[in-house]
């Protein structure tokens, strides 16, 4: 009873197991994932707060635009009573004074009205407008009226500042600009808070987008890192699991030879010391028993061909004697005679392999091919080259057979072929830095292997 080789069980315990993934836990891919929700809640913030302190600048703008609209007219009224008094002073003979006093009231007029209309929204403004209109009316009608009642020709003044409602027009147009005065500061105060947080708003909206910025260039310096990290992790798994392959191959290798020498050695030994006995034998007994032994000793003879030819299946004692060409010629003869296949081996007499491990590998190729042949492709002839092209040796098994199962050859590029088989091969051939490529059709399959010499 022949054991299973440990090496073979170990290739094809790791040839069949998927290899393990590489999975990184990275903080910053995690919090990536919240990254837009940050950024996008920023900047509703940002635009929010950006409104409402553009809409408080406008309004304070507003106010203050109308502030300053009411002391304007407060100083336009101003200006037309003065004016009016000049007229009130000029020659009543002289028609152009009196054009200009009656354009003076008219002006007065036009300011209160334009004064209400601005101070709609105080009620303490309407209040001393509504005081001052009755007084302003009868300052000017006074005016009027004394002015009337001068000769035609007097030259002397009306003493206009000292009537009674000129005071109380003063006061009450003062209390009115007085108060505008102070809204005006209030407004100003307004306008610059305001304007004081449009410059925080905008230097929170900097300092957020420096931040969302050097938080994403964070982020991709960190992805770069795990990409780095995770294909150095991934390299060191193919070159573990590459060491592994090989290592595992060398071993299978080994336990085969040493198997295949322990066969030779003492069970073939042992076998043919039992068969010369059964020969001494069948000349010792008589004719019913030699027969018997003589059945016997062809059981014992063919056992030991068995042996023998397992024995050189693990390892062919040829290769290490005569080297590859004669050992894969023979192999190629003696699978031909079991299989009943025509292989048609062109080997030059005088190519060279850069060492024994190499014509070891070769020679494995040669024999999977030969047995994948065998077991599926329902060929009828195979041809065998071995060449030598650009530095390289190059050996080519083709068969006429029914090619590859549908999806074998990508999942072989792809790494991910199952068994000892292609997987084997290709393993075999890159520890010498060999590649394998293989070609696969309705009319047949190729096998070619190269390593550099």
């Amino acid at each position: 009873m022949i054991r299973t080789p440990i090496g073979a069980s170990l290739a094809e315990a790791s040839s069949t197991t998927a290899p393990a993934r590489v999975e990184l836990t990275n903080p910053a891919t995690r919090f990536r994932k919240i990254f837009p929700y940050v950024g996008t809640a920023l900047v509703l913030i940002i635009a929010t707060a950006g409104f409402a302190t553009i809409r408080g600048m406008a309004t304070s703008r507003d106010w203050l635009e109308q502030t300053f609209d009411v002391k304007s007219e407060l100083a336009e009224l101003e200006l037309n009573r003065t004016l009016m008094h000049e007229a009130a002073n000029a020659p009543r003979a002289n028609q152009e004074g009196a054009t200009r006093f009656r354009s003076a009231a008219e002006a007065i007029r036009q300011s209160l009205a334009r004064l209400k209309e601005l101070t709609q929204d105080s009620a303490p403004q309407q209040e001393r407008l509504e005081q001052l209109e009755p007084v302003l009316n009868q300052h000017i009608q006074q005016i009027e009226t004394t002015s009337a009642g001068r000769s035609g020709g007097a030259a002397a003044t009306l003493d206009i500042g000292n009537a009674p409602q000129d005071g109380t027009i003063s006061r009450i147009i003062g209390d009115i600009n007085a108060e505008e005065t102070q809204l005006l500061g209030m407004h100003q105060a307004a306008w610059d808070r305001e304007f004081q947080r449009n410059i925080a708003v905008l230097a929170f909206a900097v300092a957020a987008c420096l931040m969302l910025l050097f938080t994403n260039m964070h982020l991709m310096r960190e992805d770069v890192r795990s990409t780095r990290v995770a294909a150095e992790h991934i390299q060191e798994s193919a070159d573990s699991y590459r060491a592994l392959s090989a290592r595992i191959i060398a071993l299978q290798d080994t336990e085969r030879r040493r198997i295949g020498r322990e066969l030779h050695d003492s069970v073939g030994q042992s076998l043919a010391a039992l068969q010369m006995g059964l020969e001494q034998l069948a000349s010792a007994r008589r004719e019913a028993t030699a027969a018997l032994i003589t059945e016997s000793r062809e059981l014992v003879h063919r056992t030991a061909q068995e042996v023998r030819t397992l024995s050189h299946l693990l390892h062919p004692p040829l290769l290490d004697v005569v080297g590859f060409v004669a050992a894969a010629r023979n192999y190629a003869q003696e699978f031909a005679r079991r299989s009943s296949i025509e292989v048609r081996v062109n080997f030059p007499e005088n190519i060279s392999l850069p060492s024994k491990d190499a014509e070891l590998v070769l020679f494995r190729v040669l024999q999977e091919s030969l047995t994948n042949v065998h077991r599926h492709a329902q060929a009828t002839t195979v041809d065998v080259w071995l060449a030598r092209h650009d530095h390289e040796v190059v050996l080519t098994i083709q068969d006429n057979g029914r090619g590859l199962p549908p999806g074998t050859i990508e999942n072989f590029e792809a790494g991910m072929a199952s068994g000892v088989g292609l997987a084997g091969m290709r393993e075999r051939l890159a520890e010498f830095g060999g590649k394998l490529h293989v070609e696969s059709s309705h009319s047949g399959t190729i096998v070619r292997a190269s390593i550099p010499v």
